[in-house]
């Protein structure tokens, strides 16, 4: 078995980063903006649930080690716009810092279980490395997925374990699996792609026939309870995507597309859902006035809908954190460096 440290990258990973950025795109805008009151929606939101997992597993896939630059980047990034956000806010609505909770769990809980991660790294890499050492298939196997189980178990039944989008532990939890993963080679099997393509399929048809036999529930009412991000269904589509990207060769102008869009993904994320302001305008009222201006929108245009401004979203936002982080960093960098 090859040991926790990271790997040589595949030039279509920051390909898949920016797809699965889009797809969580997609995943707020069919939870949060007039599309989600579609009932056909539902498919957009259930393919875009395993793309948080997919983010992880990128993570567990390359192997993560400790680097202050990342610790600042990322602590970086959600600092700033928590202090932009709430500066806007107060001088457009007159809302207060004290009405604005951007640095938490339950808003930028994915940049800090991030940071926490970075920070659990050297004892988690030190912890795999061991395990591998003694050759026990069965060790690893019990450490990585024994947790799991408990973890989305305890969800499912109710035992308020987790916090915020899904807590800390199932977020390291993700990680040991994706280790897992790639020190087994499971994504080399014969039969991988059948088999992921197989279990996405069945988790999209199981979730969308539960939520379309009970029509008086939202998405969230039906899928939460057993179908969400700690779901084994949901990690192992999330692998599909994965295999799909590791062994996909883009061409050259879409490789460079991504790599100069990849630094911005993150604010993305930060922009579009834990800031109020993009929730309020770039979420809520553009998309509600787009779906107004068509008039009347059957169900499968709902998700073209959706999936097309999810797209315009995604643009945009990496626009506003080109002209408002990067560019001024850029900048800011020149004027250091004379």
């Amino acid at each position: 078995m090859k040991s926790s440290s990271a790997i040589e990258r595949n030039q279509g990973i920051d390909c898949l980063r920016c797809f699965l950025m889009y797809l969580i795109v997609v995943h707020h805008v069919s939870l949060y903006s007039q599309l989600g009151t579609y009932g056909l929606v539902v498919l957009a939101f259930l393919i875009s649930v395993p793309a948080v997992d997919g983010f992880i597993g990128i993570s567990g896939w390359y192997g993560i080690r400790f680097h202050w630059r990342k610790v600042w980047s990322i602590f970086g990034q959600i600092v700033y716009y928590a202090i932009l956000n709430s500066m806007l806010a107060y001088l457009f609505f007159r809302i207060g810092w004290m009405s604005n909770y951007h640095i938490g769990i339950g808003n930028a809980w994915y940049g800090i279980c991030y940071l926490a991660l970075l920070f659990l790294s050297p004892f988690i890499n030190a912890g795999v490395d061991g395990v591998i050492k003694t050759g026990n298939k069965l060790s690893v196997v019990g450490l990585l997925f024994i947790p799991f189980v408990i973890d989305y178990l305890s969800r499912c039944i109710g035992l308020g374990f987790s916090i915020g989008g899904f807590g800390s532990h199932t977020f390291v939890t993700m990680f040991y699996v994706y280790i897992f993963v790639r020190l087994y080679h499971v994504l080399e099997w014969n039969v991988r792609r059948s088999i992921l393509s197989v279990v996405f399929i069945a988790y999209i048809t199981l979730f969308s026939l539960l939520y379309l036999t009970n029509p008086t529930k939202t998405f969230m009412e039906v899928v939460t309870p057993w179908g969400w991000y700690n779901c084994p269904l949901v990690v192992v589509s999330s692998m599909f995507f994965i295999e799909l990207f590791l062994r996909a060769h883009p061409p050259k102008w879409l490789e460079r597309v991504c790599v100069f869009m990849v630094p911005s993904v993150f604010s993305v994320y930060l922009i579009h859902e834990v800031s109020s302001l993009g929730k309020e305008f770039l979420v809520g009222r553009m998309i509600s006035s787009v779906v107004n201006s068509l008039g009347t929108v059957n169900g499968f245009g709902a998700v073209v809908c959706c999936l097309v401004l999810s797209l315009l979203v995604f643009i945009l936002a990496c626009m506003l954190d080109l002209g408002l982080r990067r560019m001024p960093l850029f900048l800011l960098k020149k004027v250091i460096g004379r």
